[in-house]
């Protein structure tokens, strides 16, 4: 059974948003290999600290505090 790939990426040289969004894509895209078209699915993510720096830097860009949107750990 061959197996198949797919990567997606959001390279830091990217806006806060467009790298913000590359996350929600690949589950997106993997709950449909998965409910549609009834494949398995491994979904891996490297860096996840980048994802909560954007989303940190989406919060100062939109005048929020960064605490009300992401959980800071403990």
């Amino acid at each position: 059974m061959p197996r198949r790939t797919l990567m997606m990426f959001g390279q830091m040289d990217e806006s806060p948003g467009v790298r913000f969004r590359v996350g929600f894509s690949a589950l997106t895209y993997a709950e449909y290999l998965r409910d549609t078209l009834n494949k398995e699915v491994l979904l891996l993510m490297d860096i996840a600290f980048r994802l909560v720096q954007t989303v940190v830097k989406i919060s100062g860009l939109l005048g929020r505090m960064p605490t009300t949107v992401v959980n800071q750990p403990t």
